[in-house]
């Protein structure tokens, strides 16, 4: 508690104080979640790629005006490492080219894919 306050005090905020749930507590919380998950299941997201979980696959390809002749797989790792911020390129897994020269696929995982289109709308 003595360290708590100290927290309190230093961080300028107040944490409100509960009981420790009883079990029954504990069971009816996981009986409730079960519920949701039933009426709502998760998504699973895998990769088209290698069947990993929470891995989405992604497909860049180049557009008519594209200055770029071929995007294969070492012009894709350059676009990326020079468009893309670290932890996006860092994170990236699988990249294939495609047979028509014309672009990649490879694995982000699923929170880094959002970010990696994301950065793609601004960098348009």
């Amino acid at each position: 508690m003595e360290f708590l306050e100290r927290v309190e005090e230093h961080a300028g905020i107040t944490m409100d104080r509960i009981e420790i749930p009883t079990d029954e507590d504990v069971d009816r919380a996981k009986t409730e979640q079960e519920e949701r998950d039933k009426l709502n299941p998760k998504v699973i997201v895998k990769s088209l790629l290698s069947g990993d979980e929470h891995q989405q696959t992604i497909k860049m390809t180049k557009s008519d005006s594209d200055k770029i002749e071929n995007l294969d797989k070492p012009t894709g790792h350059e676009l990326l490492k020079k468009y893309w911020a670290p932890k996006i390129f860092e994170s990236m897994k699988n990249m294939r080219s495609m047979t028509d020269g014309e672009g990649v696929v490879f694995d982000l995982g699923v929170y880094m894919a959002d970010s990696f289109v994301e950065s793609y709308q601004q960098l348009k």
